[in-house]
């Protein structure tokens, strides 16, 4: 099933139901940027385990229904919590858990990521941060907030813009969606977890040239309903012509990071982000 196809049950419009059931989410980034989140969960999650997610700030819980469904493929029991400010979101994000009768296993809560900490109590496998850090005028603080989360089999996994991303994408949606800051490159994202513990395990760049240029579209045509929904369908390739990257020319950056001390045999683990049960 395509990322996000399952959204269509919930979706307002004949045409726009339409397109998600085939091709799945509307916004064209989305299918780009997720895979390496994906893909770092299909390698690392032992099958038939459990494992506990928590992400910060998951607006309608898109990338924990996408981990639900690997999980359900490997076998594994995925407790997932998502955490975010914005109501509207989270209202969605249930109702897309009630109609996946998901929510057992799947939560959301309204709550403020510098409190959050207290009310977890054991560190989770993993904390996902996926286009977080570029909204944050003071991405340190968050991180220091969440530092009794970051246990010594912890993974935060993190997706973040590169500075390619606003000659791209567009000023103007740039600003539209909140970000703060141009982007990270790959030493200032190391950088700024070296401060609370994190080294690098994987990273992976996306959004390279060739899906560049069909991102550069999108975001620059009109964005009422109807024309996302056209413009999705029209578009759709560019998800597979996700081609030539490197920190020059790439959009996206996606890493893993560890926290503890070092253990080469755990860090080379094909199990690196699962705890010892």
């Amino acid at each position: 099933m395509p990322i996000g196809s399952m959204y269509s049950a919930i979706s307002g419009g004949r045409l726009s139901a339409l397109v998600i059931r085939c091709l799945g989410a509307l916004d064209l980034h989305t299918h780009i940027r997720l895979r390496p989140i994906l893909a770092f969960f299909r390698d690392h999650i032992r099958p038939r385990s459990t494992c506990d997610v928590l992400e910060i700030g998951c607006g309608d819980g898109i990338n924990g229904f996408e981990l639900a469904k690997l999980a359900r493929q490997q076998e594994t029991f995925l407790r997932y919590r998502g955490i975010d400010v914005d109501a509207d979101s989270l209202r969605r994000a249930r109702q897309m858990a009630e109609s996946l009768n998901l929510s057992d296993r799947i939560t959301f809560s309204q709550e403020n990521a510098e409190n959050l900490a207290a009310a977890i109590g054991e560190p989770p496998d993993i904390v996902l941060l996926a286009d977080v850090l570029e909204h944050l005028q003071a991405p340190e603080a968050l991180l220091e907030s969440l530092r009794p989360l970051f246990g010594s089999e912890t993974v935060c996994l993190i997706s973040v813009p590169t500075p390619n991303y606003e000659r791209f994408f567009g000023a103007s949606f740039h600003r539209r969606v909140g970000h703060v800051r141009s982007g990270y490159r790959l030493d200032e994202l190391n950088q700024l977890l070296a401060n609370v513990g994190g080294r690098l395990l994987a990273h992976r760049y996306s959004t390279g040239w060739i899906s560049n240029i069909g991102c550069a579209v999108y975001y620059r045509l009109p964005a009422t309903r109807r024309a996302i929904a056209i413009k999705s369908l029209l578009l759709a390739p560019f998800r597979l012509l996700d081609l030539y990257n490197s920190p020059a020319v790439s959009c996206s950056l996606f890493a893993a990071y560890r926290f503890g001390p070092r253990d080469p045999e755990v860090d080379r683990s094909p199990d690196a982000s699962r705890r010892r049960r």
